[in-house]
C-alpha cells in the first residue's frame, strides 16, 4: 500500500480547458491554451512521483450544433490524447456528463444561464469549496480561466463519488 497522500485528476478537454490534480485541499492545474500534450504528460509523472493517483475524471461530451468541422476534430483528438496518456499510465478514467459534475456543485438549471453565467457560477462554486482554488482559477487580471474550473469540479465530483476520498 502506497504511503503516498491520495488523488484525483480532473481533465475539461476543450481547446480552452484544463487538467486538475486534487488531493484534499491541494490543488494544482494547467490551462491547456498554454500547454502540450508533452507538457501535461510531464506534469502527471511529476505528480505521480508525490500522490497516489487512482483516478481521472474526463468531461464526456460530444459535438454541438453549430460546431465546425475543425475545432470537432481538434477536441477529439485532445480527447483521444487524454484517455491515451492515462491507459499509458494507468491511471483509471472516469467519464463524467457535465450534468452529473455540474449537479455536484449545486448548478441548478444550468440550461436556463447563458455560458458566461454557468461559467461564472462553477468558479464561485468551487471558490466556496476550496478556497485555494483561486489563484489557479483566476488570472491575474480577475479573468475566469473557465476550463481550469470545470476541470476542478469534475475531479471534486469524482472525489466525491468513488468509494476512496482524497
Amino acid at each position: 500500500m502506497s504511503s503516498k497522500p491520495k488523488a484525483v485528476l480532473g481533465f475539461d478537454p476543450g481547446a480552452s480547458g484544463g487538467l486538475c490534480l486534487m488531493s484534499g485541499s491541494v490543488i494544482e492545474a494547467i490551462d491547456f491554451s498554454t500547454a502540450t500534450l508533452v507538457g501535461y504528460r510531464e506534469q502527471i509523472v511529476k505528480w505521480q512521483e508525490t500522490y497516489d493517483i487512482y483516478g481521472a475524471g474526463l468531461e464526456k461530451v460530444g459535438a454541438m450544433p453549430g460546431q465546425g468541422v475543425t475545432s470537432m476534430f481538434s477536441f477529439g483528438q485532445r480527447f483521444g490524447e487524454l484517455i491515451g496518456l492515462c491507459v499509458a499510465m494507468q491511471i483509471p478514467i472516469y467519464m463524467i456528463q457535465p450534468k452529473q459534475w455540474q449537479s455536484t456543485l449545486a448548478i441548478k438549471d444550468k440550461d436556463k444561464l447563458t455560458k458566461a453565467t454557468r461559467k461564472k457560477a462553477i468558479a464561485q462554486a468551487v471558490s466556496l469549496i476550496y478556497p485555494s482554488a483561486y489563484s489557479v482559477m483566476y488570472t491575474v487580471r480577475g479573468a475566469i480561466k473557465d476550463g481550469v474550473a470545470d476541470a476542478i469540479g469534475i475531479a471534486h465530483h469524482l472525489s466525491t463519488t468513488i468509494n476512496t476520498k482524497v
